[in-house]
């Protein structure tokens, strides 16, 4: 009965126009990135205009493309893209009476563990699926050069997190990052369930999320805990930030506490009072 919930709600999840429409979203500042800054470099691909250092996967693709325009845009705008679609579907299914339809269907367990682990993995999929598309298409017409750290044009410095992983096997590198992206935008997806119990206002609970994501950027900038910054968790080139690896697992772990156990609480509460 529990797998009957999760397999519901993914498939809510991933059917829904909102969800496609956020991939879309996200998929087009990957796919503009490529062919606005990649594309022109294959041009410069043995012709002795790279004079500094041949051009990499490693310092062109979005993930990597230091202090680009489109590395801000789509770390500013991720978290809204990936949490909108479907974050907010616990509190319409309430508002709506579906909660109580399907709770004479199947275990309420396995709805709430559905709905947990489908707003997590749809949000964190419309984070990563563009990272992923927009790092093979560079790596299809740059080539993957090992970057070099003394030449000066790769983002991650000396010092910081993984940077022995990057400098040695980068597309490891990037894919540990890959998966931290997934699991931050899947965990600022789930605050909304927590937020869901709290409020009566759908609108608030759609953007919860992106609000604190923004809030919590900007202010904690000006504090010595500037590490915690989900920005600057999620961006691979860190900005200099030096041995990040216990702000990631502590940012992490709180999200998940805060969200699974805010949302097993308050969603318990919720269908108690139904």
């Amino acid at each position: 009965m529990i797998w009957k919930g999760i397999k519901l709600e993914f498939y809510r999840a991933f059917h829904n126009i909102w969800y496609v429409g956020a991939l879309l979203a996200a998929t087009a500042i990957a796919l503009v990135q490529f062919l606005a800054m990649v594309m022109p470099k294959t041009v410069a691909i043995g012709s002795g205009d790279s004079i500094d250092y041949p051009h990499s996967v490693f310092n062109s693709s979005l993930m990597f493309c230091l202090g680009s325009f489109y590395d801000e845009i789509f770390y500013l705008s991720i978290i809204l893209l990936a949490t909108v679609p479907y974050a907010a579907s616990y509190y319409m299914d309430v508002k709506e009476g579906y909660i109580k339809n399907i709770s004479t269907r199947m275990d309420t367990t396995g709805y709430l563990m559905g709905k947990y682990l489908a707003v997590f993995v749809s949000a964190g999929s419309i984070c990563a699926i563009p990272l992923i598309l927009n790092t093979y298409l560079t790596a299809m017409v740059l080539p993957s050069l090992k970057p070099e750290i003394a030449t000066a044009v790769f983002p991650v410095i000396k010092g910081s997190f993984a940077q022995e992983l990057f400098y040695t096997y980068p597309y490891l590198y990037t894919l540990l990052y890959i998966v931290i992206d997934f699991i931050m935008a899947g965990l600022y997806g789930c605050l909304a369930l927590v937020i869901s119990r709290i409020v009566n206002n759908r609108y608030i609970v759609m953007f919860f999320p992106f609000v604190v994501y923004l809030v919590f950027r900007t202010v904690i900038t000006y504090t010595p805990l500037e590490q915690l910054s989900p920005y600057y968790i999620m961006d691979p080139q860190q900005f200099g930030i030096i041995e990040e690896a216990p702000y990631i697992i502590s940012g992490m772990a709180a999200l998940f506490l805060i969200t699974a156990a805010g949302f097993k609480i308050a969603g318990g509460k919720r269908n108690d009072i139904l």
